[in-house]
């Protein structure tokens, strides 16, 4: 048994587990920790919150509502946020850089296709993201735009919000990186053709999700062949 959990110390065959890490308080020995960070969804404009009142019917008995209610909501544009270390990703899977680049592909799938189910019945929450961007950094601290809606972004008459919010992620995005220069970077994004153009990031642009998808395998294929040298 000892022999047995020191062979699965720090390592596991769960892309899910590698990804998000492990804990067991009975045995920290097996502990993981996460090669993936998440941030929380943030409004690029300013929230208002409305409520759906609802009422529950009883198909048979008593007049009335059974129940009534109200459900909180909002529609913004949001701005959501993840970083993956492959390096780490690689060594919480004992090493395999070839599943690690797997797990990533569908963890960037996943984060352009997946829906939230909770209120689907409600709401119907299927909308796309309007823009798509992935970022491949060699070495360097990774880096969060979520500051560029520290003010909140605010439209009038017929300006799109998700199009200046772009624009105001375009801007960050400049200032960024003549702050912090870094040149082992490598972005990508695709967006909406009705949301304009874009100054910092616009020799950056691909024609679609999977071509920013496509990219940042073809880099993570040479990682894995570096690692296999």
């Amino acid at each position: 048994a000892k022999d047995w959990v020191k062979s699965v110390q720090g390592k596991t065959s769960a892309v899910d587990i590698a990804l998000f890490g492990r804990m067991l308080a009975d045995d920290p020995t097996l502990n993981i920790d996460a090669a993936c960070q998440v941030a929380h969804a943030i409004s690029t404009n300013p929230v208002t919150m409305e409520f759906d009142y609802y009422t529950a019917v009883d198909d048979r008995g008593e007049t009335g509502a059974g129940m009534i209610g109200t459900t909180a909501f909002n529609a913004n544009c949001f701005y959501r946020y993840a970083v993956i270390d492959a390096d780490q990703l690689a060594q919480n899977l004992g090493g395999d850089r070839q599943g690690a680049r797997d797990g990533i592909r569908a963890f960037l799938l996943a984060a352009s296709e997946a829906r939230p189910s909770g209120k689907q019945n409600t709401f119907a929450a299927h909308t796309p993201p309007s823009v798509y961007m992935g970022v491949v950094r060699e070495k360097g601290m990774p880096m969060s735009l979520a500051n560029a809606f520290e003010k909140a972004v605010r439209v009038s008459g017929e300006t799109s919000l998700s199009a200046a919010s772009l624009q105001r992620l375009d801007r960050h995005w400049g200032a960024l990186h003549k702050m912090y220069p870094n040149g082992h970077s490598e972005a990508y994004l695709a967006y909406l053709d009705e949301l304009g153009e874009i100054e910092h990031l616009r020799s950056n642009r691909v024609n679609s999700v999977q071509d920013v998808i496509d990219r940042i395998m073809g880099r993570l294929d040479r990682w894995v062949a570096e690692g296999g040298a």
